[in-house]
């Protein structure tokens, strides 16, 4: 996957230069509702305020380039959940489950290289919800890719 260099005009960029969260497109692929932030600290943080349906996904857009490094996510709904972070339709980590009504903070295990690239105004960065629906928060940790 090619990737083309980022001049420092990149509004998102500049935003995160002056400590500025971007806020991204967060979209649902059957239910649910939700923000997506991207963070100075290079981080995508992703607030699922309605319920995520189950065996459906939520993506996000960013405007940058970055590879992604780690995900943790926080189950807030009462059922127990798997949820799995995807390039499409490419895992880019194992299914993770989350406890019901629980505030643990559930690491995914591994990140494959061969699936945790994205590009700019890319929206291919999504979350599989795979056993019951899903209500919390999942912060994704990403590397920016400069050029």
């Amino acid at each position: 996957m090619a990737f083309t260099e980022i001049p420092l005009t990149n509004q998102a960029y500049q935003k995160m230069i002056k400590a500025q969260p971007v806020e991204l497109t967060l979209s649902f692929e059957g239910d649910g509702a939700g923000v997506a932030y991207l963070l100075p600290n290079w981080t995508i943080v992703i607030m699922i305020t309605t319920a995520a349906e189950a065996a459906k996904y939520f993506a996000v857009t960013t405007p940058i380039p970055f590879r992604v490094t780690g995900m943790q996510m926080i189950h807030n709904n009462a059922d127990t959940c798997k949820i799995q972070a995807l390039n499409t339709a490419a895992a880019i980590t194992d299914d993770v489950t989350v406890a019901a009504s629980d505030t643990d903070i559930d690491d995914a295990s591994e990140i494959d290289d061969a699936a945790y690239e994205f590009a700019i105004d890319d929206d291919d960065l999504r979350f599989e919800i795979t056993t019951a629906a899903f209500l919390g928060i999942v912060i994704v940790k990403i590397a920016p890719i400069l050029s």
